[in-house]
């Protein structure tokens, strides 16, 4: 099995894939990220272009789209900011974010024959965040 990765720019780009464009005020001005759009679709089409040419070979390429999870640098940002964590999980269906585990289970379900399947998928773990 064959796991891309990603780094944060590109997992986040893979968030946004539903093609929304998101005005967000700043403390110079507002910034329209439109502009990101189009690298957005890009990297997202990048695993499932890979897939559809590794398919015959018998290998599969996916990959996982994670929302918030709690790491090391969020739980700093947030004990010292708790309003903002809570403002991160009311944003979230599922009302919390995620954890570093729930990651990995979705990573070793894919990479299991449970999933044997599953080719050029872009898995969301975002606890619903992404569902439309």
């Amino acid at each position: 099995n064959l796991i891309i990765r990603m780094d944060i720019a590109q997992l986040l780009a893979a968030l946004h894939i539903h093609i929304r464009a998101r005005v967000r005020c700043l403390s110079d001005g507002i910034e329209v990220v439109a502009k990101h759009v189009h690298a957005a679709v890009r990297r997202v089409g990048e695993p499932r272009a890979a897939a559809l040419d590794h398919a015959r070979d018998n290998i599969r390429i996916n990959a996982i789209a994670p929302g918030a999870v709690m790491t090391d640098m969020l739980g700093a940002g947030s004990a010292a900011a708790p309003e903002a964590l809570a403002r991160i999980e009311a944003a979230i269906p599922a009302g919390r974010v995620g954890t570093a585990e729930e990651i990995a289970d979705c990573v070793l379900w894919l990479a299991s024959d449970a999933a044997a399947y599953v080719n050029g998928a872009i898995i969301p773990v975002d606890g619903g965040y992404t569902v439309p």
